[in-house]
């Protein structure tokens, strides 16, 4: 029996002929049976048929989308606060809605035939929103108590993840030979993991300080010794390295099954209706093939992913990015570019008339709109104009005499509204759902004034600067559900785990443990080094600064600007 996918895979999207490289005059002819044959065309007929008839329903679906000539009410709609996520929305009648549960991401974006920018037409004219009935998830999980931090862990990693560690940990001690290593647990991989959380917190400038007399940590030292912690560090392992196939392109091979449990709980999620998706920077200077640099981040070297969160910051999926051998499709990136095949890919799992889905320039692209529109996933983002058929926008300098707040929409023919609003600098947005709509009053600083001044904002600009933030926050659902609970915000800070410690007068001993604390240090402290840690013969390495502006070189005779200051 031939399946429905296979079908696809062959018949592609009818573009490109394989006839030339099947066959050939010089093809020999060979005895095949006629039964045989018949069977198996018979077969290929029936399930071809179902395929067939299941794609006309969904075009005849597709083809029923209505126009209404105001969206006053698509503000309304996204206004709504999204914490908690049973939010209500005014039905809009004479609307069809229908799934595409049976459908997998691939076959759903392949059907979208992609438009030439020859294609592309535009009006200037308003844009006309479509007409759609936002559907809210009516199984929302009801939040009662405020969980451990250790709670929200396990969600993401369960016990069977850390079986799997000390298993493979073992493994690989026995391929390495290691005769002296005792077969770790999974009691002792948590203890591991944690260990080094509590790293990442405290922040010493060596591993080895937390066990030494001075600086010793108990919760450290007292649950795993420091020699036993570098001997699993060295054989640590989650998946068994015999086992990763000789052509593997995949470079996070060695964690991707701690990335799909992790992606395996995000579709657990009851997914709220505002979402962005946007690029993040994991922290990392290391050597890594992998690295990446991304000019502006806080953290500008590490590791590229891009995330799908909510505008509450919850994570709903997640893409590693690792250059050519990134896991999307080739066709889906050929017909949408790189950024707009990652947001497919992100959202393949949406239901339609649920979502607004907001983005930057680099993924938009008019087939973007147009595909996720088909789909009824209502997005909207900064644009790049190269990618719509250079649309006919007024110059900037035209938008500036005319004064900051001036705006101007356009329309295409496919219902593509484009808007170009004049601040302190012009910028395009695109969207499939919304355009000026409905502006809204902002407060700007006027430098020639002196004073603030206060100008219209279109409804697009508006939506997309509060929804657009929701990775940039995307580690705050312990205190997104604390502030749900209305805990008070020093219990926030504090959390039920810390005890209160007792302060006891004059110079701690050695003997003493030392209590880590945050602390914020005081403005314009000379950073100067003292005479006798200058001329130590030590290498003290160097720390950089965040300023905008360069300090004055504390050197002596030095008039230079620098970023850089010593590091105790």
């Amino acid at each position: 029996m031939i399946r429905e996918e296979d079908i696809v895979r062959l018949l592609g999207t009818g573009l490109h002929s394989d006839l030339s490289s099947l066959s050939s005059d010089k093809d020999v002819a060979v005895n095949f049976p006629d039964r045989e044959l018949e069977n198996l065309l018979d077969d290929f007929d029936n399930d071809f048929q179902v395929l067939a008839d299941f794609l006309v329903e969904m075009d005849e679906a597709d083809e029923q989308i209505e126009i209404e000539p105001e969206a006053s009410q698509v503000n309304e709609q996204i206004n709504e606060n999204v914490v908690p996520l049973d939010l209500s929305f005014q039905p809009i009648q004479n609307t069809t809605s229908f799934t595409l549960d049976s459908y997998t991401s691939t076959k759903k974006w392949s059907k979208f035939i992609p438009i030439l920018k020859k294609n592309i037409f535009w009006k200037n004219v308003p844009f006309t929103p479509p007409i759609f009935t936002m559907q809210s998830d009516l199984n929302q999980p009801v939040l009662t108590n405020i969980l451990n931090p250790i709670d929200y862990f396990t969600k993401y990693f369960s016990n069977d993840d850390f079986k799997n560690m000390a298993k493979y940990t073992n493994i690989y001690a026995v391929q390495k030979n290691l005769k002296k290593f005792k077969n770790t647990s999974t009691h002792e991989m948590k203890t591991m993991i944690a260990i080094h959380m509590l790293f990442g917190v405290l922040k010493y400038p060596r591993v080895r300080t937390y066990w030494e007399k001075i600086f010793r940590v108990p919760l450290i030292a007292d649950n795993m010794t420091r020699n036993r912690l570098f001997e699993l560090r060295s054989c640590f392992h989650v998946v068994d390295n015999k086992a990763i196939p000789k052509e593997n392109s995949d470079k996070f091979v060695k964690i991707r099954p701690l990335y799909n449990s992790f992606i395996k709980r995000c579709a657990q999620l009851s997914v709220e209706q505002n979402l962005s998706v946007d690029e993040q920077i994991v922290p990392f200077k290391g050597n890594l093939s992998i690295k990446q640099y991304i000019r502006g981040k806080p953290s500008p070297w590490g590791i590229k992913n891009f995330l799908l969160c909510g505008q509450s910051g919850l994570v709903y999926n997640l893409l590693l990015y690792q250059g050519s051998s990134t896991q999307i499709d080739e066709n889906i990136q050929k017909n949408f570019g790189l950024g707009g095949a990652i947001v497919l890919k992100l959202v393949e799992n949406l239901k339609p008339n649920k979502h607004f889905l907001f983005f930057d320039n680099f993924f938009s692209s008019y087939n973007l709109f147009c595909c996720l529109s088909k789909y009824k996933i209502f997005a909207a983002g900064t644009i790049r104009i190269n990618r719509f058929n250079n649309p006919p926008f007024p110059k900037d300098k035209q938008l500036a005499k005319m004064g900051r707040g001036t705006n101007f929409e356009i329309c295409s023919n496919h219902n593509i509204a484009l808007v170009k609003w004049f601040d302190n600098k012009a910028v395009q947005l695109g969207s499939n759902f919304i355009s000026s709509g409905t502006p809204t009053i902002v407060q700007r600083f006027d430098r020639k004034k002196k004073s603030l001044v206060f100008i219209e904002c279109p409804e697009i600009v508006y939506l997309y600067n509060k929804s657009m933030g929701g990775v940039d926050k995307h580690d705050q659902l312990y205190k997104r559900d604390a502030i749900n609970l209305k805990i008070p915000t020093k219990e926030i800070m504090i959390g039920s785990l810390s005890t209160p410690t007792s302060k006891r007068r004059g110079r701690p001993s050695s003997s003493d443990s030392i209590n880590i604390t945050p602390t914020t240090s005081p403005k314009n402290v000379d950073k100067r080094p003292l005479e006798e840690v200058r001329k130590d013969q030590y290498g003290h390495h160097p720390e950089y600064d965040d300023r905008k502006e360069a300090i004055r070189c504390k050197f002596e005779g030095c008039t230079g600007r620098t970023h850089m200051l010593f590091k105790e």
